[in-house]
């Protein structure tokens, strides 16, 4: 008994001691280049706090300062719950004394009496020149300060073989930007772009001896469609260069850093490629170059006549998948066949493209027996086995059994091959022999009836000129138009009443019957809608001489017709007579005002 619990206890320590030991992290951070000469940032960086670093002995590198520790904290609160993570690091200054390609081994750090590694980490040291990443206003920069490459993964190939296209941009100088960017047309090349390229992004490389920064343009997948050398046009950019400006006042150029940006054309040089022609390809060839697999499948075995079936070919792989045709089958006679539908799920990768191909055939058996779908060739060219490849799929044996209704006693003659209508003869025209009897035309010109179409003619000019001129006097008029039409708008609207009232859409006919009235006032009064209130109709209607009565009967109506839009009555009867009483009335207020 007291064993177990001492293997317990013992059990308990040593999977917290792994647990703690899971989250602690300590990663190794350093420049993938520099300088021969150069100081750089050698930094150890880990989630728990270190009670030693102990850094190896590096003969290729001076160790000028460290370790300088420093330290931070977050918290972050994720759905009401807190967390906290602390962040230590311990940095060396080191100088590189050769240039060359070297490793930092794996750092030990000790954290709580434990020992943690380091992953290693490369970096390339070049002898390079350390005055080469500015620029003075007006000197000239040369190719060697910044250029545009076309790299080509491979430049020997078979024809549909992937290559890799990748455009960078190298400079030595401070860029702000780019633009213009034409990538070429990879003529003779199906391409496939790469991801997307939406942001620049900087990195250090060395190149030839020194150290550039490079940004990636552009990706592309291509697959040569023909054999012998192909040339690739030259990629061209615009760059904008930061240079530095150099004035009478020097001294003041050292504290404000004055710049300006001039713009610099950059073209690539052209690229060749090597393409060679695939070998006479087997007749189940289908366009494909990579590794593949095929597989079938169908959906039914057993049918009825002129049930549909549907075969399913899948081709998996990687390679040219968009390029793959489909491979052909032989069906049986008495199948009628559609064209078959290509399903894609392609991803396109920098070594090719990677997935597979669907394709879905719909046959229809016409009439009952017993059928074989024999298996299907498909053939690619393997370019690591140099040679083609070919795979069988397996047959599938149908059995159909009569149809029901029509189609069991229906005959269909399958022998013969579908062909579309063609019209035949509809260009021809026969040549007419009968005796052609020319009209003789008499002339109109001096003539009663010319000089009579001409009168005519002008007068209808005038008449018409005088109409369009009076419309345009019109609608400079728009006060004197609308109150000419206010009364037959009013009755518009009154209709549309009337038709609210007849479905029982309460609320939409006192809003029709409020429209009316309003428009007719605003129209009649040459009044604007905001400074339409009853105060002012009132005012407005005794100026033309209307009788007391007759207004308060026009704005009781106004006033019951507001109400009843937020407490609409139902009373159809009371609707009617309102109705009514609206037509009285504006009929009222017409003569009133026209007297």
């Amino acid at each position: 008994m007291i064993a177990k619990k001492i293997s317990f206890f013992l059990l308990l320590i040593f999977t917290s001691w792994n647990v703690f030991a899971d989250r602690v992290n300590v990663k190794l951070s350093t420049p993938n280049v520099a300088r021969v000469g150069q100081q750089i940032r050698l930094a150890i960086e880990s989630n728990e706090q270190a009670e030693k670093v102990n850094l190896p002995s590096m003969s290729n590198f001076e160790v000028m300062m460290g370790p300088m520790t420093s330290s931070s904290s977050s918290v972050q609160i994720i759905n009401g719950k807190s967390s906290r993570s602390n962040s230590y690091s311990y940095t060396y200054i080191l100088k590189p004394l050769n240039s060359g390609t070297f490793v930092f081994p794996a750092i030990d750090v000790v954290i709580d009496g434990r020992h943690y590694k380091t992953k290693q980490k490369k970096i390339q040291i070049v002898k390079g020149n350390a005055n080469t990443n500015t620029t003075s206003s007006g000197a000239e920069i040369s190719k060697k300060d910044m250029f545009v490459k076309v790299l080509l993964s491979r430049t020997n190939v078979k024809e549909g073989e992937a290559i890799l296209a990748t455009t960078k941009l190298y400079t030595r100088l401070p860029i702000s930007g780019v633009s213009n960017i034409e990538i070429p047309s990879f003529t003779n090349f199906y391409t496939k772009s790469v991801g997307e390229i939406r942001r620049l992004s900087l990195n250090q490389e060395a190149y030839d001896g020194d150290i550039y920064n490079t940004a990636i343009l552009n990706k592309t997948l291509l697959f040569p469609q023909k054999d012998g050398t192909l040339r690739i046009d030259p990629a061209k950019i615009t760059v904008q260069v930061r240079q530095r400006i150099q004035n009478s006042q020097a001294f003041f150029d050292d504290f404000f850093n004055s710049t300006r940006t001039v713009s610099v054309d950059v073209a690539s040089a052209p690229r060749t490629v090597r393409v060679n022609a695939l070998p006479s390809p087997p007749d189940s060839y289908s366009g494909a170059v990579g590794r593949f697999n095929i597989k079938a499948s169908i959906s039914e075995t057993k049918v009825k006549a002129n049930d549909a079936i549907t075969l399913r070919l899948t081709i998996k792989g990687k390679g040219n998948l968009s390029l793959v045709t489909a491979p052909k089958l032989d069906f049986p006679q008495d199948f009628e066949t559609y064209d078959p539908q290509s399903k894609n799920n392609i991803k396109v990768t920098e070594s090719g493209e990677q997935g597979s191909k669907t394709l879905e055939y719909l046959i229809q058996p016409r009439f009952a027996g017993d059928y074989t779908i024999p298996s299907v060739s498909f053939a690619y060219y393997d370019p690591l086995k140099d040679r083609y490849v070919t795979q069988q799929t397996t047959p599938f044996n149908i059995h159909v059994t009569p149809g029901e209704g029509k189609n069991a006693t229906s005959a269909q003659v399958s022998s013969f091959s579908k062909e579309d209508v063609k019209t035949v003869g509809k260009d021809i025209r026969f040549i007419s022999t009968d005796k052609i009897t020319f009209k003789k035309h008499h002339r109109l010109y001096g003539t009663v009836t010319f000089y009579m179409l001409f009168i005519g003619g002008f007068f209808i000019f005038i008449v018409i000129y005088l109409m369009n001129l009076k419309k345009i006097k019109e609608r400079e008029d728009i006060w004197g138009t609308k109150n000419k039409k206010a009364n037959s708008l009013a009755l518009k609207r009154l209709k549309k009443a009337s038709q609210h009232l007849k479905n029982d859409e309460n609320e939409l006919f006192y809003e029709a019957v409020l429209e009316a009235l309003m428009g007719y006032l605003e129209d009649k009064l040459t009044l604007p809608k905001s400074e339409l209130t009853k105060e002012t109709i009132k005012t407005k209607l005794a100026e033309k001489r209307m009788d007391n009565v007759s207004i308060d009967a026009l704005l009781s109506l106004i006033d019951t017709c507001e109400f009843a839009r937020y407490a609409p009555s139902q009373d159809h009867s009371a609707q009617e007579e309102l109705y009514k009483k609206a037509i009285e009335v504006l009929s009222l207020v017409e003569k009133k005002i026209k007297k």
